[in-house]
């Protein structure tokens, strides 16, 4: 039966339509949006990144960090310095991360935007720009020397051999030949090459009191030379020895270091280096010279005193060693001779007197 446009049924009816019209348009734009929401897992729609740094990509993959959606930098950005949220005081730069002015507790901002720890810092070691050695390091903000050296001077020094800071900073040794050994100052002598006598460093080779060992004086009008007491020059020759009256002897020694000031007359060859000796005959006599057991090759002459007239020379009587005989007098003093062949010829010798 045709419905009675008067009727209530027939006045509900257009109302009725409408209201299934927005219901099936509802369900349609869900559909949609959960079709769009699937493409989210990759297999359609399109993806947005997290934050609000911009780019593809997540903050982290900037090099950024996320803070509530934004892509920052916590090296610079004073809302999040050093991190998220820690935000500096207003008008306050964060640089490298730290707030300027704002270091944590037992650190200080001795550089822009660094926080040092000068307790251990050799550079700001107890403050700031307070610089250690280059050899020390920085304990409890305490510029230290390695081991036990102690910084003297703006040193490190071992105060038991240092010989400007002896047992102690600013304490030098002194004394003449002193040097510092186990922190205190001491006679170093023989560091010097020399011999100590009665607290007293001296040359034994030429010292008139201490003539070739302590104690021993030189007599009257003779001088150390090569730790021996030797008369001036005579006949020519220098540091010549007096070996007194004493049958037999023999005297041994060196030219390796002596000099050419006299060359015999009569025999040998000129150029050689000598050592020379004063000789008193203790009675009238002959007397045999030789120096036999010499290492090279020898003259051996004689001058008499004081005329320095040469009354014997010999060159080679045993090989390369020389013998001479004299005739003296009582108390009469002779000059002996015991030279080298030539230049070449020099070292040991032996002189023996009978």
């Amino acid at each position: 039966m045709k419905a009675d446009p008067g009727s209530q049924t027939g006045r509900l009816s257009v109302p009725f339509a409408f209201i299934v019209m927005a219901a099936v348009a509802v369900n349609c734009a869900h559909a949609v949006v959960t079709e769009e929401d699937d493409d989210d897992d990759g297999t359609g729609g399109s993806s947005s990144s997290s934050g609000t740094g911009g780019g593809s990509g997540s903050c982290a993959d900037q090099g950024l960090t996320d803070c509530g959606g934004q892509c920052v930098d916590t090296s610079t950005d004073s809302n999040h310095c050093g991190g998220c949220g820690q935000a500096c005081a207003p008008d306050v730069a964060c640089i490298n991360g730290v707030c300027a002015g704002d270091c944590p507790p037992g650190t200080l901002e001795c550089i822009p935007g660094q926080c040092i720890d000068t307790l251990f810092d050799p550079a700001h070691c107890g403050g700031c720009d307070q610089a250690c050695l280059s050899e020390q390091s920085c304990i409890s903000g305490i510029c230290t020397c390695p081991g036990t050296l102690v910084e003297c001077a703006n040193a490190c020094v071992d105060t038991t051999t240092s010989d400007d800071h002896c047992g102690q900073c600013n304490a030098p040794c002194t004394g003449q030949y002193e040097s510092c050994t186990g922190g205190s100052c001491q006679l170093d002598c023989a560091g010097n090459g020399l011999t100590e006598c009665s607290s007293v460093c001296v040359d034994t080779t030429s010292d008139n009191s201490n003539c070739g060992s302590c104690s021993h004086v030189c007599g009257s009008g003779t001088t150390c030379v090569s730790s021996i007491c030797q008369s001036p020059t005579t006949c020519g020759a220098t540091g010549v020895v007096n070996i007194g009256q004493t049958v037999p002897q023999t005297q041994t020694g060196s030219t390796n270091t002596s000099s050419n000031n006299v060359d015999p007359y009569t025999c040998g060859y000129t150029g050689g280096v000598e050592a020379a000796f004063t000789f008193t005959a203790p009675s009238a006599g002959s007397y045999t010279l030789d120096t036999q057991g010499s290492s090279f090759d020898t003259v051996l002459y004689v001058y008499d005193t004081p005329n320095c007239t040469e009354i014997a020379c010999d060159d080679d009587t045993y090989g390369l060693q020389s013998e001479v005989i004299l005739s003296l007098q009582a108390a009469q003093q002779v000059v002996i001779i015991v030279d080298g062949y030539d230049s070449f010829e020099y070292g040991s010798f032996v002189l023996n007197i009978n």
